[in-house]
């Protein structure tokens, strides 16, 4: 089945795609934030001068964290909460030492534990406090974290080691142990950072049920896609191209 305009979907620009516990499927846009029963769409925009409604029409990313709270990043910068049974927006606190993280794009992360993660890309992170409900430096569990240049970060499934991407390649937190594991100092002897570790700025990291990190980089121009099987210590993909599938310019936005 094909959705368009024509049978209710805000816009053709569909940006995040997710569904909650009971089925919804929500969906971010270019034109406002919409809930799918199957059947029937219904619409939540931006309203002037109404602080309970989204404050922008443009949603950049949707996430569902372990308390079944629907996050919403929107083109302005904000960053908040949509009350899924109320249909009113709340929106976060974000404290910031430094406001050139501003000028940044930002990314939630939810991790196994039910942290949440604001990443500034290319910049650093700060950590959501449920009881000040704000975002802050001081809430990070990363030493160190909110001043790296960092693009992504993702957690280990059924560890406690967290992969983030950085200029200099990838650099993994053990947070049992509380070190770091980075080309040039692989204190934990990770094999990654043996074989694929100075690749820069790996984005969009993302584990699949197998085991394997998939990851995509800019290297010389291109967009390349990256696979790598940590059990088996085998680079399942590497430097894989899109373009002779896709003929014009294009960018990865993610892997499911």
């Amino acid at each position: 089945m094909h959705h368009s305009p024509s049978a209710g979907l805000a816009s053709n620009e569909v940006t995040a795609v997710t569904q909650d516990a009971t089925g919804y499927i929500w969906i971010g846009t270019n034109n406002g934030l919409q809930r799918f029963d199957g059947v029937r769409y219904e619409t939540f925009r931006s309203r002037q001068y109404d602080p309970t409604s989204i404050p922008n029409n443009v949603i950049i990313q949707l996430l569902f964290d372990k308390k079944k709270n629907l996050w919403l990043v929107t083109a302005d910068g904000k960053v908040g909460i949509f009350d899924t049974r109320r249909f009113v927006y709340h929106q976060a606190r974000v404290k910031l030492k430094d406001d050139s993280f501003l000028l940044h794009g930002r990314k939630l992360i939810c991790d196994d534990a039910g942290n949440i993660i604001l990443l500034f890309v290319g910049s650093g992170v700060v950590t959501w406090n449920e009881t000040n409900r704000e975002f802050s430096a001081q809430y990070n569990f990363i030493p160190n974290s909110a001043n790296w240049d960092i693009n992504d970060v993702v957690q280990q499934p059924g560890t406690k080691k967290y992969w983030i991407s950085t200029r200099r390649g990838m650099t993994i937190y053990n947070l049992l142990t509380h070190k770091f594991s980075y080309p040039g100092h692989n204190i934990e002897k990770e094999k990654y950072i043996d074989k694929l570790g100075t690749i820069p700025l790996p984005g969009n990291l993302f584990f699949d049920s197998s085991g394997r990190l998939w990851f995509d980089t800019w290297l010389g121009g291109g967009n390349f896609i990256y696979a790598y099987d940590l059990e088996n210590d085998h680079v399942v993909v590497e430097k894989y191209s899109l373009s002779p599938l896709i003929k014009n310019y294009y960018e990865i936005s993610g892997f499911i």
